[in-house]
């Protein structure tokens, strides 16, 4: 049985699969999901469960928890809860393949800031020292019977993005989710856009398409990069190539740089597989000089600025 939120023991405290990803791949914050150990939230239940790819930085599956082999529900959440599926294999996307059904309600733009109160998590070997950086959801260091909370917000895209992902065949689903950013409230179906489609005359979305290529830049050709996707979108009937530039001080100074650096190195090492881009914002046509001496002037092109890289999600498809 797979399930998207469990209860950890040395948390005391209810988490969903991404909670425990970004908490993990935080470099400021002490999680090491390698050391806790999980159990259903049903507070009549204990089964034991096991993490899959909480730790893995290029997951193929949507991570989620397994009930381990040895072990069983003696609950009735499997009936009462959607984030409970069949225990088939699959990798993301395939037809018996796991859905990540614990739909955030709203994305969290802003992360709060380091100096404002946070609240604390223990762990085994030090209690307490784990700070988490995103407001309390309303938990409780006791198992529930209640409807899970532990995905009501968010501030990465990645749990976001993988909930559109894994049920993209699921169309009545997915206008039925709604999605709160910033003041605004849309359907799941309805923030989510292929950027083939921008037409310059959208809102923020999360735009969503194939990379044509990751290009590095700097002294030592991996301290910053340029992402270019395959499809030009069509602005006044005029097709632009969009694009994406992260600085390198962007990426130095992102809480989970490592994993990024290390995401991207992947990935220009592995360009004969397909990458998937996710980016929420709102493109703008901006025009640059050409950088080939051969060429004079200046052209005009499609930008995504990007100013948190919470707000960028890559996956092989």
């Amino acid at each position: 049985m797979k399930i998207g939120t469990a209860y950890c023991r040395e948390l005391s405290q209810e988490i969903s699969i991404y909670q425990l990803r970004d908490q993990h791949f935080d470099e400021n914050n002490d999680t090491n999901a390698d050391k806790l150990t999980f159990t259903c939230r049903s507070a009549n239940c204990s089964a034991e469960l096991a993490d899959i790819n909480a730790t893995n930085p290029r997951p193929k599956q949507t991570p989620h928890f397994r009930t381990f082999a040895n072990s069983s529900h003696q609950c009735e959440l499997e009936s009462t809860d959607t984030s409970l599926q069949n225990t088939d294999e699959g990798t993301r996307g395939a037809p018996k393949a796991y859905k990540e059904t614990n739909f955030p309600l709203e994305f969290i733009v802003e992360r709060p800031k380091k100096d404002e109160p946070q609240q604390t998590l223990a762990t085994k070997e030090d209690q307490p020292k784990i700070s988490r950086t995103i407001p309390a959801i309303e938990e409780s260091s006791t198992k529930t019977n209640k409807p899970s909370k532990a995905h009501t917000r968010t501030s990465d895209l990645e749990h976001i993005a993988e909930c559109f992902l894994s049920n993209q065949d699921d169309n009545e689903l997915l206008k039925q989710q709604q999605l709160s950013i910033g003041d605004q409230q849309l359907s799941y179906r309805q923030y989510f856009k292929p950027t083939k489609f921008f037409d310059g005359k959208d809102a923020l979305r999360v735009y969503y398409g194939q990379l044509k290529h990751i290009k590095p830049y700097g002294k030592d050709r991996h301290t910053s990069f340029g992402l270019e996707f395959v499809k030009w979108p069509e602005v006044d009937g005029k097709a632009y190539p969009l694009q994406i530039y992260l600085s390198n001080q962007l990426i130095s100074n992102y809480r989970k740089q490592k994993l990024f650096t290390n995401q991207m190195q992947y990935f220009l090492e592995n360009t004969e597989q397909k990458v998937l881009c996710f980016f929420y914002g709102c493109p703008e046509i901006v025009e640059r000089k050409y950088r080939d001496k051969d060429k004079e002037g200046s052209y005009q092109r499609l930008e995504a600025n990007i100013t948190n890289l919470d707000h960028l999600f890559l996956c092989f498809v």
